[in-house]
C-alpha cells in the first residue's frame, strides 16, 4: 500500500485510510502520509444494517477526531459480523461447493475475499455473480440504526 502512496504523492494533496470496522493502521498511515508531505484524513466504515431491505451498508467517516470513543461501536459491528459468520460460512459452502473453514473466515472477515484468496473467483464481481447464480443467502449484519443515533 505504501509503495503506491510514495508513487502517487506528487499528484495527491491529502488521503484517507478507512476499513470495515477497525481503526487498525490509521497511526502507521497517517506518518507515513506526513513523511512524504500528504495530509491524512482518518477514517472508518463502519457496517451497518439497512432494516427495511435487511442489507448490509457501510457507512464511511472521515476526519476522525477521537478515536477511543467509537471503539465501543466498533466492537459492537465486528462482534455482530462475526455472530454471522459461521452462518454464512455453512451457506458458502452448501451453495458454492465450496471448502470454507470458520476460521478462515473469522482471519479474513469478508468471505468474498476469501473466494479469490482460495481460488474459487478472481475478482469481486464474480464472487457476487456466482452467489446470485447459486442463490446464496447472504445473512447481513451490522450496528442497527438506534445505536447509529446514539452515536452523534
Amino acid at each position: 500500500m505504501f509503495t503506491a502512496l510514495y508513487q502517487m504523492a506528487h499528484i495527491l494533496q491529502a488521503i484517507t485510510l478507512s476499513d470495515h470496522d477497525t481503526i487498525d493502521g490509521l497511526n502507521e498511515a497517517e506518518t507515513k502520509a506526513k513523511e512524504i508531505g500528504l495530509e491524512f484524513i482518518k477514517g472508518i466504515e463502519l457496517s451497518c444494517l439497512h432494516k427495511p431491505n435487511n442489507r448490509s451498508v457501510h457507512i464511511l467517516g472521515l476526519f476522525l477526531k477521537d478515536l477511543d470513543a467509537l471503539k465501543p461501536a466498533i466492537k459492537k459491528a465486528s462482534d455482530m459480523v462475526n455472530e454471522n459468520i459461521p452462518i454464512n460460512v455453512k451457506e458458502f459452502n452448501e451453495k458454492l461447493g465450496v471448502n470454507i473453514t470458520i476460521e478462515e473466515a473469522m482471519e479474513v472477515k469478508s468471505l468474498h475475499t476469501l473466494l479469490i484468496k482460495k481460488g474459487y473467483a478472481s475478482s469481486y464481481p464474480e464472487t457476487l455473480a456466482l452467489c446470485k447464480e447459486k442463490g446464496v443467502n447472504f445473512k447481513w449484519s451490522g450496528l442497527d440504526v438506534e445505536l447509529q443515533r446514539n452515536l452523534t
